[in-house]
């Protein structure tokens, strides 16, 4: 009976290790994952930014890290002036609750409303705020 309670729980640390590295190396992989597409972004690939930003919010839609990959990717798109997908993106990281970057989606949509032409486009963000 002894021999079966330790297996037990040399099993149960067994468990409980593996799990805490799958989760260390799911984060260090985000990390990682993350740090590549500031990378593209801060060397103006802003194709391949939006491209593997999609890939990254598709395999994890909720990631702790989707509101700077948001960013990132209204960032992209305002670059390229394309405005309605930047204004989306910055809307999508705006949402998030508990993020810390709702000043950086916020400023993001006041860029667009200075740069964005026509009132009705600025109107189109000051009603969705």
């Amino acid at each position: 009976m002894k021999t079966f309670i330790k297996f037990l729980l040399l099993f149960a640390l067994t468990c409980c290790i593996f799990s805490i590295q799958v989760l260390y190396a799911e984060t260090n992989q985000e990390s990682i994952y993350l740090s590549g597409l500031r990378e593209s972004f801060s060397k103006a690939l802003y194709d391949f930014t939006i491209e593997e930003a999609n890939r990254f919010l598709i395999s994890d839609p909720l990631s702790p890290q989707r509101d700077e990959v948001y960013i990132l990717v209204g960032k992209s798109y305002f670059h390229k002036e394309s405005y309605e997908e930047a204004l989306h993106s910055f809307e999508e990281a705006f949402k998030i609750e508990n993020s810390g970057l709702k000043d950086d989606a916020c400023i993001g949509l006041v860029s667009l409303i200075l740069k964005w032409e026509g009132m009705t486009a600025r109107y189109h963000i000051i009603k969705n705020l």
